[in-house]
């Protein structure tokens, strides 16, 4: 109280909330007027061993408010409101309601802090993809990252982590890596996370994953002609139909045919494109289901951290009971031989 010597004042709240005034907050304001109460009833029975004056009535209103700020003003002056990090095993536990927040503060900031860890992620991935020829390997995992994000904050937090790592390899690999990941990768990945937090059918999410892929390849080729100031397509096809005079011409000396009818069997360029998107969309629709297969079953693995549940493929459910089944299957042929032995 402010009748309180400056020692007793100290010493009173000091013992139960200048020390950890995070620790009070857990409980809200209830909680903070009981622990005053205790640390006043404290300091005046350490006054009264002093046979000091003491006056022990609670602070009420403006009185109490102001008490407030001013040891939150010296708590934070002396590091006692700092916070700490929060760990995994405290998210899950305040997720599932089993615990409450330790620090609000911190959990308010995890979804920007993960979307910009999982940036960061996809830029060294990107990197090591593109530079040291790993794309075979990874180009399954390039979603993961996003999907992760997406799964846990919302597809807000996805956008913003592709966002962060399209700019991310800007800054560092140069505007055609960076244009090469936005329009192969993030945009397949946007839309797929998008219909699997939406929990359509896996045909439908499938179907969404492919087009994305699809007008992501169309979208990358007429920005990276733009730069090169060519139209890639018409150049591709170019070469297409080149190295297929090219075979005739080599088939035809081979069968003892004229240059002529040689070159009347090499397909028209109208054939060659009309293969040329077969071949893309064929690509696109491959590429799409082992993302989505492979995305599956990692997020059905760690679907424990995950706050929105998605739609993964029906055969991760199907692997899971056959080895479940063989794992029990197991387990009773070993009961039964120990119980021959």
């Amino acid at each position: 109280h402010t009748e309180f010597p400056e020692e007793a004042m100290v010493l009173s709240f000091g013992l139960g909330w200048g020390a950890d005034v995070a620790g009070a907050r857990r409980g809200g304001m209830a909680h903070c007027r009981g622990a005053a109460r205790r640390c006043a009833a404290t300091g005046a029975r350490v006054l009264a061993a002093q046979r000091g004056p003491v006056h022990t009535e609670f602070p009420e209103g403006e009185e109490w408010d102001a008490l407030v700020e001013e040891f939150e003003r010296r708590a934070e002056a002396t590091g006692g409101n700092r916070s700490r990090a929060v760990s995994l095993r405290e998210q899950l536990m305040v997720s599932a309601g089993k615990k409450s927040q330790l620090n609000p503060e911190v959990l308010e900031t995890m979804p920007l802090v993960e979307s910009a860890f999982m940036a960061s992620l996809l830029m060294i991935m990107w990197f090591l993809g593109r530079y040291l020829r790993l794309d075979g390997f990874l180009v399954l995992f390039y979603p993961i990252p996003i999907f992760l994000v997406a799964f846990r904050w919302g597809p807000r937090f996805a956008l913003l982590t592709v966002c962060t790592a399209v700019y991310l390899m800007l800054i560092d690999m140069g505007p055609i890596y960076a244009i090469s990941f936005a329009c192969n990768t993030g945009f397949m990945a946007l839309l797929f996370a998008l219909a699997m937090a939406l929990r359509w059918h896996w045909f439908v999410v499938l179907l969404f994953g492919t087009a994305g892929k699809c007008l992501g390849f169309v979208i990358n080729i007429k920005l990276q002609g733009f730069f090169f100031r060519e139209d890639l397509w018409n150049l591709v096809r170019e070469q297409a139909v080149s190295m297929c005079e090219a075979l005739a011409m080599t088939i035809g000396r081979a069968r003892g045919i004229s240059e002529l009818t040689a070159k009347a069997n090499v397909p028209s360029s109208s054939a060659v494109n009309a293969v040329m998107v077969w071949l893309f969309v064929f690509s696109s629709v491959y590429h799409a289901f082992f993302t989505y297969f492979s995305s599956s079953i990692i997020l059905e693995a760690y679907e424990y951290l995950l706050n929105i549940k998605p739609s993964l493929m029906p055969v991760v459910a199907w692997l899971k009971r056959r080895q479940r089944s063989a794992y029990d299957t197991s387990m009773r042929a070993s009961r039964d031989t120990n119980r021959k032995l």
